[in-house]
């Protein structure tokens, strides 16, 4: 995650030199545990992002780096209006839903969740992390066929992936 903040300072044009700000939050990020890493991923996301000298692409990724900080923290409201923001920005952007339909889930509103796990699929179908999560939000729905249908995809898309193998046992769907 430290990587992160230093690539998104790069991204957005910032200069990464010793003895600058963006250099000091680097060194800072290394050696922090990981909460206060987040915090501090916050603080200089939303330093560039408040910069108002990076490009909308930049602006759009500082926003969602910022969505995934929140994510972490547990700060699922603030999570969702930095993917939704990403999202006017950059309407395409796939990763954005997902995650923000994981914090729908995360807070309770699988209804939601499953609405932007649906367009996230229909952005990549192939995203078989998407089909999962939807299945799981379905099956909290009671939608049990559908989220049938949902883990199957999953484990077809990534048949190597311990966790749907599993859940597809779970259920009794493995002959």
């Amino acid at each position: 995650m430290g990587r992160l903040v230093f690539i998104i300072l790069l991204a957005a044009g910032i200069a990464v030199a010793p003895g600058s700000t963006a250099f000091a939050a680097r060194a800072v990020w290394d050696g922090e545990a990981e909460q206060s890493g987040y915090e501090n991923a916050v603080h200089y996301l939303t330093w560039i992002i408040e910069s108002g000298g990076v490009s909308k692409k930049n602006l759009g990724n500082a926003f969602y780096n910022r969505g995934n900080a929140y994510y972490y923290l547990g700060a699922h409201g603030k999570a969702i209006d930095d993917y939704s923001r990403t999202l006017v920005l950059e309407p395409g952007h796939a990763e954005a839903l997902y995650n923000r339909g994981n914090s729908y889930a995360d807070m309770g509103d699988h209804d939601r969740a499953i609405e932007d796990y649906s367009q996230t699929i229909g952005i990549r179908p192939d995203f078989d992390a998407a089909y999962y999560n939807r299945a799981n939000s379905r099956l909290r729905t009671g939608d049990l066929l559908r989220a049938i249908e949902d883990y199957r995809k999953a484990y077809t898309l990534n048949p190597n992936d311990p966790v749907y193998r599993n859940r597809i046992k779970e259920l009794g769907l493995w002959e």
